[in-house]
């Protein structure tokens, strides 16, 4: 990375990040997952530095990277919930993928794992 990359991305950080890090803590309420998606930001910010740098507002593009983010966190801690609480529809989980077909040729033994083929 280009010298003058490097100094924008550190000045991007110092100026920013305590900001995103108390706007994140304050919605999330939880200060370590709050400091990964702060993190995260700016490593997509790293990612993506090339469409940032010319971007007409930089600040904003953070803003925005972290609204999605905590999209994002909100959605797994939701269906974390659902799952902990047992509350899953086991219709949105993937079926499992079907056997290969050479399987069919072993003993039942050897398909169900209870013996060492």
């Amino acid at each position: 990375m280009p010298r003058e990359h490097e100094d924008w991305v550190r000045q991007l950080y110092l100026t920013h990040a305590p900001d995103l890090y108390r706007a994140a803590r304050y919605r999330l309420q939880d200060p370590e997952l709050a400091y990964d998606l702060t993190q995260e930001v700016f490593l997509t910010l790293l990612d993506k530095q090339a469409q940032v740098k010319h971007h007409p507002n930089p600040a904003g593009w953070l803003w925005k990277t972290l609204q999605y983010k905590l999209g994002h966190a909100f959605s797994r801690q939701a269906v974390r919930a659902k799952y902990e609480a047992g509350e899953a529809d086991p219709d949105w989980l993937p079926a499992p993928p079907p056997a290969a077909p050479w399987t069919r040729f072993f003993p039942d033994s050897c398909r169900n794992g209870t013996a060492n083929c």
